[in-house]
Parts: structure tokens; sequence; C-alpha cells
């Protein structure tokens, strides 16, 4: 306890705390310092405000004085613990706790708060051992601190087997044996051996690890008698059913999922579970699919039980599959009667319509897995379609079952059920005048559904690219006929139909692809036959008009953002994401990740990175803070079977791919800065505690972005040039889909592509994140045998990053050299835009690693080398540039320069390519080496070189002046005239499609002009980039 005059001083510093008046609460705490001088809680109030302030040496010295006197009570420990976070300390406070605990050893309260210091470590042995000391220390709470030490044990028995991958390890069992003894011992002194239950489910968990099934089979069927808290009957029976899986006992489980399914028809994993176990064999297929099984024990997630599944149970499943007695009829047949029991009990319930639809489908599905053949299931599809045509979840309740289907078989699907959802919607038309406003509205979103099936099945490309233009089209003037019955929906409320004007992007890309190769002739807007990017404009004001009305609509901000991406305006793409101020969905769900390649690729100052880059910085500065205290917490409030949950939560943030893409990012920014400002190499900093590719978590959902959005390569540019180039160019006539996901499950499910993209992705993290490793360590350091190892290790993983081959990289000097002549014979580089920026930087790391060679032999072999690696350096810049040029030559006979802000943005994306990081870096690096090619030591032996340098330099600087001019044309463009000259029929066809009332609230050439100048502004900065990087390299020329 703190005196009472003491405490009513230190209220208005707590009050300018709160207030976030630092500077007053320093000034506070400063004077209350005079007369309390000794006062740790007072100084280290006085440290939180200069942290605050910034002023970090007045903070780390009061803490460190408080650390060496050690911290006198809890309460100044909490106050520190804030102050470390200040810092970006977080470690320091397990310091200041044990200082506290040398000073104090035998006050409990401190004890605590090192024990929690510990869990947010993820310190298990420690915390273990912490909680042990507590059960000694205080006899009161010895119950607590001993389940404490029990949680702490089966974590560290879970960490080991998910390293091992196997419960054979013997300090596992030992683990689990002394943690299922100390459970049996608090049994005994408990009173009536009753468990919580939250007590019982770790119990539970600990039995599973063990293997004794028979024993937690048991406990599970004497629920009663061996818990003290009462659940629902169904959960039980969860439980039970449960624990007769994993010993084997199918036929037991399946009876006790069937009655917890009659019981409780909602429960859609109860009735899933039970015809799984019914019919073992037939679900068979579907587990192998996910490369493993998954069975949560009740309420525990992440448990070691879990992990027991993951590693056992799909070989005890395949094992009872092959050794089903009952025929499949009659197992059948008592699976029938449990559906028929459900329809007549529950048959005239509504809210019970779709579960007992569902589960009929579900007995269909494997009813065609036995035949063989899914024609028989389509009747049933069908007739769900038919029954469920009003549920917003229609699409994603058949998505799993449309999966099943051949193509014919998906469209003939999609076919009659868009069939009866216009039939439908027209009737409901038909009789406007006699019905009611929520049957209006059902029938609209009865036709919505039939359009996300469409999604879901993939668009069937038309031989027209006219009909593929009037099927978007149509789309959009369904929503705007239909956006009144939204004109009630509170802002925040999902709206009707805003799904058609995202998917309407689709045939409009399609659209786009076909008219390309088509003859003039025939119907259709003519203005799109000339301009077909201008499609992209219309989709864009089809949705911004729709904002006027729906300002918080996420998939309408989300297409937005997209689509002023794809268009090359990266900051008005940046404005709309902003406006959902999403705040942590998911963590990196919805981060904007996946928006980065394009932004990226219209080329924006540093700070439009860094609006996204600290965006996913705070968000995940701020997960896992909150995961780190709801993990104690979980402690603390004694809700144990969260602690597993939490734990898991925490290492996928530590091993996110979007985290670790915003590090590398952040560190390439950085790394541009200073070689556009020619610093020295030990200025450019690389990031370390980077993963390995295949550790890598992507916790992102897919379903979160357009279906048409391009994949999430890293590269400034990659990713929309290769979209342009081989995606929507290529669109087969009669092929299937104009979205990057052939179907929506690809992106919401274990798919191939997916798995593909999120190899991709990782491997350009490891591959980006070297670059700047290479950069500073190859260009500074003296050689020696570790920094050459080092350098050797980084460029394996760049060089892998980039998806080749770097099984033959080893010491010898010859490696990169035969590595970039196999890279020239074996790609043309003419037709591969996609492939320049990757042979850049292979081009760079490559001339990195020779100057180290050189550096380190010093020898005739290693020159000859470095002056190959240098001539491959020109012939690749020159062909790279000459792309550019010839792409910029290309539009400039269509309506001049300018258009190049509309071909999507490849144009520009295929710019900012030229004056992203490999350019700056290459130009760094030639004056890097002109700069030291006269020094005395290693470098001297590329004085012979500085012909080929010049070689170098002057192919870029030819190139950037060409640029330079075609740019600037752009820059000057008058925006009004061109809008006025080039947009005024697409703003026509737009005012065709939503009706000339909904241009009273909606200025569609104020959206356009936004839309330009954002575009020509994205030229200025290439401009003002492309600059830079000619200054640069004037200066080799001076050197």
């Amino acid at each position: 306890m703190y005196p009472e005059a003491l405490e009513r001083k230190l209220g208005p510093i707590y009050g300018a705390i709160e207030t976030q008046n630092y500077k007053s609460g320093a000034k506070l705490a400063e004077a209350l310092l005079r007369k309390y001088p000794k006062s740790q809680l007072v100084l280290t109030l006085k440290a939180y405000c200069a942290a605050k302030l910034n002023k970090r040496e007045v903070a780390e010295a009061v803490l460190k004085s408080v650390v060496e006197e050690g911290p006198q009570d809890d309460r100044v420990l909490h106050t520190m613990m804030f102050v470390y976070r200040a810092l970006d300390q977080k470690d320091g406070i397990l310091d200041a706790y044990v200082a506290a605990v040398e000073k104090r050893p035998n006050d409990p309260g401190i004890r605590v708060g090192l024990f929690g210091c510990y869990v947010r470590n993820l310190d298990y042995i420690h915390q273990q051992q912490e909680s042990f000391k507590l059960a000694k220390l205080d006899a009161t709470n010895a119950d607590t601190y001993v389940w404490w030490s029990i949680c702490s044990l089966l974590m560290q028995s879970q960490n080991s087997v998910n390293k091992l991958q196997s419960f054979d390890d013997a300090v596992v069992q030992r683990l689990l044996t002394l943690a299922y003894s100390m459970i049996e011992q608090r049994r005994s002194k408990s009173n009536g051996g009753k468990l919580s239950f939250e007590k019982f489910l770790i119990l539970c968990d600990v039995l599973c690890g063990l293997g004794k099934h028979a024993e937690a089979l048991d406990l599970a069927q004497a629920f009663d008698s061996v818990c003290e808290d009462k659940i629902p009957d169904s959960e039980k029976s969860m439980l039970i059913g449960t624990m007769y899986l994993r010993l084997g006992e199918f036929s037991a489980a399946s009876r006790v999922f069937g009655d917890a399914a009659l019981e409780d028809p909602q429960n859609w994993l109860c009735w899933h579970l039970f015809i799984a176990s019914t019919f073992p064999e037939l679900a068979l297929e579907e587990l192998e699919r996910y490369n493993g099984f998954y069975f949560p024990l009740y309420r525990i997630d992440g448990g070691i039980a879990e992990v027991w599944d993951s590693l056992h149970m799909l070989k005890l499943w395949q094992g009872v599959a092959a050794d089903m007695d009952a025929s499949f009829d009659d197992r059948m047949s008592h699976v029938m009667s449990r559906v028929d029991a459900m329809r007549a009990r529950f048959g005239d319930d509504v809210k019970m319509k779709r579960p007992i639809i569902l589960a009929g489908l579900e007995v269909q599905k494997y009813i065609s897995l036995q035949d063989g053949t899914f024609e028989s299931m389509m009747p049933a599809m069908l007739n769900a379609i038919q029954g469920l045509a009003h549920s917003s979840s229609l699409a994603a309740d058949l998505r799993n079952y449309l999966r099943h289907l051949d193509s014919r078989q998906r469209q003939y699907i999609v076919r009659e059920g868009m069939k009866h959802c216009r039939d439908v919607y027209k009737q409901a038309k038909g009789n406007s005048s006699n019905i009611s406003l929520q049957d209006e509205q059902e029938a609209f979103m009865c036709l919505v559904n039939g359009y996300l099936l469409e999604s879901e099945a993939g668009y069937e490309i038309q031989e027209s690219w006219s009909d593929m233009l009037h099927h978007a089209l149509h789309m959009m003037n369904l929503y705007f006929e239909n956006e009144h019955l939204c004109s009630s929906f509170d802002p925040k409320d999902r709206g009707l139909g805003e799904e058609l004007l995202v998917l309407a992007i689709v045939p409009l890309l399609c659209s786009m692809a076909l008219v390309q190769d088509q003859p003039m002739d025939g119907q259709g807007m003519e203005e799109f036959r000339e301009h077909p990017w201008h499609l992209l404009v219309l989709a864009l004001l089809c949705i911004e008009c729709a904002q006027v009305e729906r300002k918080v609509s996420a998939p309408l901000r989300l297409a937005a953002s997209a689509l002023y991406g794809l268009l090359g305006a990266a900051s008005l793409s940046s404005e709309h994401f902003a406006t959902l101020d999403i705040k942590g969905v998911l963590h990196d769900s919805m981060t904007g990740h996946w928006m980065i390649p394009i932004i990226m690729a219209s080329c924006p100052d540093e700070s439009g990175y860094r609006k996204w880059f600290d965006g996913i910085e705070n968000l995940h500065t701020v997960q896992e803070m909150e995961a780190r205290e709801a993990l104690y917490s979980a402690y603390e409030q004694a809700t144990l079977s969260k602690v597993p949950e939490f734990v898991d939560f925490i290492n996928r943030l530590d091993k996110s791919a979007t985290y670790h893409l915003y590090k590398s990012e952040t560190t390439i920014m950085q790394c541009r800065l200073s070689c556009l400002s020619r610093e020295s190499p030990e200025k450019i900093h690389a990031e370390n505690g980077l993963p390995e590719s295949e550790d890598l978590v992507h916790n992102h959902d897919f379903s979160v972005r357009p279906i048409w959005y391009p994949p999430c390569a890293l590269g400034p540019a990659c990713s929309i040039i290769s979209w342009w180039n081989n995606g929507v160019d290529n669109i087969p006539v009669g092929g299937r889909s104009g979205a990057w996901w052939s179907y929506q499950s690809n992106a919401t499910g274990v798919s191939d592509s997916r798995a593909s993209s999120e190899k991709t992705v990782s491997n350009q993290i490891i591959q980006r994140a070297n670059f700047p490793r290479i950069l500073s360590h190859a260009c500074e350091r003296q050689p020696n045998s570790e920094s050459q190892n080092e350098v050797y290790i980084w460029l394996r993983q760049a060089f892998e990053g980039l998806g080749l081959n770097a099984d033959s990289l080893d010491s010898d000097a010859l490696w990169p050299l035969n590595m970039m002549t196999g890279i020239a014979h074996r790609v043309e580089i003419e037709t591969s835009i996609p492939k320049v920026p990757e042979f850049v930087s292979t081009a760079i790391i490559l001339l990195m690693y020779q100057v180290h060679q050189t550096m380190a032999e010093g020898t005739h072999q290693g020159n000859v080398l470095m002056s190959n690696v240098l001539r491959q350096l020109e012939n690749i810049t020159s062909k790279s540039i000459e792309h550019c040029i010839s792409l910029l030559n290309g539009v400039r006979s269509d309506s001049g320069a300018v258009s190049s802000c509309f071909p999507g943005n490849a144009g520009v994306a295929l710019l900012s390519r030229l004056v992203s990081e490999e350019y700056v870096w290459l130009a760094y690096t030639l004056h890097h080496l002109f700069k030291n090619s006269n020094a005395d030591g290693p470098w001297s032996t590329l004085g012979f070189m500085r012909d080929d340098l010049k070689k170098c330099v002057a192919v870029v600087l030819n190139g950037t002046d060409t640029l330079l001019d075609t740019v600037t044309a752009i820059v000057e463009l008058d925006v009004h005239k061109y809008i006025t000259e080039e947009y005024q029929d697409t703003l026509e066809s737009f005012t065709d499609i939503i009706g000339i009332d909904k241009m009273n609230h909606f200025d569609g050439s104020a959206c356009l002009q936004n839309l330009a100048n954002a575009q020509i502004d994205t030229f200025r900065r290439i401009s003002f980039s492309l600059q830079h990087l000619k200054d640069s390299l004037k200066i080799c020329e001076i050197l």
C-alpha cells in the first residue's frame, strides 16, 4: 500500500497518461519525485511518459536503475511492462521480474508475474518450474498452481511431439505420465473426485496423448459422476462418439452420432460424423484428399489429442474401412431410417428445412460414391436448389457437392438451377403489385444465388465477345433495377445483389480477351471493340455508383480497390481499402497484403508503401500482444482448454507469410532508398530471423479477394504482367472462366492452384529477403571463409526463390557462369516479359558473387569470370529495356502515348520494373564497382574491367533517356481533354446501364477525372524515379 498523500498526487499523472498528454505527465512525475525521490512507481510513470515522448535514453536509464535495485511490488512491475512495450523491448520485463524475485523470493504475487512472463514467451519448462514453486509457497492456492504445472507439462510434450511427429519418444511419455499422475492426485483430494469441465477436458487430452482411449471413453460415459459441471446431452454424445472413433469402434460411434444428430439436427457436425462413421470406406476418399485427419476432441482446439488424431487417425480409418462386415444396403437402410425420423419429427418446422434438405443431399452423395457415378446425385442437388434458393448460404452449402461433378454435370446443375431462380424472380416481378417487400427481396436473392452458383461452377466462355459482354451488362442492370430493395437497410448491413457487380467483371475480362482476336463485325458496343480495356473502367463506374448508397459494403470496396490497382491508380486503390477500416479479422485474412503487388506495380511513393506496411505491422503487433495476454488469461481464469488454441495462434502469427512479407518488403524499401542516395553498403540493413520457405504459414482467406484478381506474386510487377500476358489473353473459346481461380472452391478449399500460389509467395519472400543481404555483405566485407560461406548460402536460397535449380551450386567458381549461360540458352528473353525482372535480379546476385570470388581469389580466372558475367548483365539489361520501349512504341500509335495507362496497367507495371529495386540496385552496384576499381587491395583487380562496366552503364542510360521522353509526354497530358475524347462513349454506356435517373447522385465524369489524375500521378513518380536512376548512372561516367 502507498501513502494516501502519494495516491492523491498519482491521480493527475494517470489522468495525463489516459488523455495521452505525456508531456504534462512527465512534468507532474518530475515534480512528485522531488518529494518522493526513491519511489519506483513514480519513476516508472516518468519513464513511460519519456518513452511515449521518444526520449528512449531517459526511459531506459530509469528501467535499468529499477532492475538493478529490484522492483519493489507488482504495481511497479505492471507499470514497467507498459514502458517496455512502449520501447518495443518486450523481453525486458522478464529481467525485471527475475530481479524482483531475487529480492523477494517468498512473494507469491511477484512469482505469479514471473510465471506470466514465461507463459507469454512460450517458455514451457520455466513456467512449469515456477508453477511448481508457487504450489509449495502458497498452500491456499496450490490446486490452481498444480493445474498450471499440469498444463505446462502438456505443452512441453505437445511441443516435442510436433517436432518429432511421434508419441514414441521416452521424454514425451514421461511428461504425459507425470501430468496424468498429478491429475489423479488432485482428484483424490477433491470433493468426491469430481473435476470442473475444463479440467475434465485436460484429463481426456492427457489420456488420448498416452493412447489410453478406453479409459477416456469410460470417463466420457460416466460424465455426470466425474464432472461437476453440466453440458447438453448432444455434447456428451460428441465426446463419447469421438472416443469410439479413436478406439476403431466405428459402429458404436455411428450409433452415438446418429442419436445426437436426431436430437439436434442443427448440429451439422454430428450428422456428418454419423454418415462418415457408417460408411468409412466411402468417406476415406475425402479424408485422403485433405492429406490427414481432423477430429478435434470436443472443445479442445490444437490439443495433444488433435495431434494424435493427425498422426494416427487416418491409418486407423483405413484399417476399419477395409474390414467392414455389414453390407452397404443394410447400413444405408439404417441411415435412411434416421433421415425419415428427422423428417417426421421436424418436417413442419421452417427452421429445420435447411438441415433436413442437406442431410438428404449428404446421404445421396454417399450413394453416388458407392455407385461410382454422380448422375444420381444431380436430382438431389436440384431439389436442394429449389428448397434453399432464398437462402444466402446456398452457394457455400453446395460447393462441396459441386466439386464431385464433372464439367458437363456442373453446367447442367447451373443451367437448371438458374432456370428455377429466374422463374421465381420473373413470377415475383410479374406480380409486383400484390407482393410484399420481403417476398420481393427473397425473389431477388434467389436470382442472385443463381449467378453465385454460376461462379462456383465456372463461367462458360462463349464464342462471341459480345455475348460475354452482354452477359456482364445484364448482371449490372439487374443490380441497379433492384437497388431500391436495400433502401431501408442499415448502411452496415449486408446488401442484396452486390455480388452481381463483382461477378460481372469475369465475363467482362473474357470479352476483353476475345474481342482482340475476332473480326470487327457483328453486334455489340462499338467503343469497346476499339478500346477493350475500357471495359474495366465501365465496371469501375458501376461499382462507384453503387457505393453512393452502399458506402460501407466490403465486396464493393474490395472490388473497387482491386480495379483501381489494375488500372494503375495506386493512391485511389489504397484509399478505398483504407475506408474499410479493418481492425483485425482473422489477422492475415483482410490485411490487404494481396493488394501489395498491384500497388507496387503502380510505382507509388515511399509513403504509399509505408501506409500498407504499417497497417500489416500494427495489426500483427496488436494481435500478437492480445494473443499472449489471452494465453495468460486462460491460466488466470482456469479456462485451461483454451491454452493449446492460443499457443497455436501465436505460432501462426510468428510464422505468418504476411508478416514476413512486410518485413522483407520493408527492408527492400529501405535498401532502395539507401541505393538511390548512394550511401555506403553498411547503411543497407538486411532482415534477420527469416524462417525457411516451407515453415511459412499462410493464414489468409483467399475468398475475401475478388475471384478475378491476379495471383499474389511479390515482385512489384510480376503478377500483373503475367496475368495480362498469360491469364486474360489466352482464354480458349469454349474453355472455362476468366477468373484467376477456375472455380471458387479452389480459393476456399484445398486445391493444387492454391498450394502452388502459396508456394510461389513463400519462395519469393525468401528470395527478396536475401537480395539486401547479398548486396550489403558481398559489397562491403573483406573476403574471409565465414562471410564467403554466408553469401554462398544466401545465393542458393535466392536462386531457389527464383524457381531455378541450385543443386549444382558449390564452391566451384565456374558455377555462376554456367548457371547464367544455361538461363540464357533455356529461355528466350525477348518473349518472356514476366521473366525479365528475375533475370535482372539473377544477374545482380551473380555479379555480387563474382565480386566476392574475385576479391577472395585475386586470380586471373576470377577476373575472366567477372568479365563474362558483366557481358551477360549488359545483354539482359539491354533486352529488358527494349521490351519497355517496344511496348510504349506500340501504344503510341493508338491515341498517343497516354494509352499506356489503360491496358490493365501492364505498361505501368513494366515501366515500374525499370525503376524498381533491381534496376536501382544495378545502378548502385555499377557505381560501387566504379568507385572501388582503382582502390588498393583486392578491388584493384577490377580496374581492367572499366570498359565492360561502361558498356553496361551506356546501355541502361540510353534506354532510360528514351523511356523518360515517353513518360514525360504522358505526364504533360491534358486530363480533361483525354476524358472527353477517350471515355465519352464509355460514360454513355454506363448511363445506359444504370438509367439516367441515377446520374442525379453520381458524377461519372468526376470519377473518371480522379482515375486519370491518379494514373498520371503514377507516371509522374515513374518519371521521378527514372531521373534518379539516370543521375546515379551518370556519376559512374564521371568516376
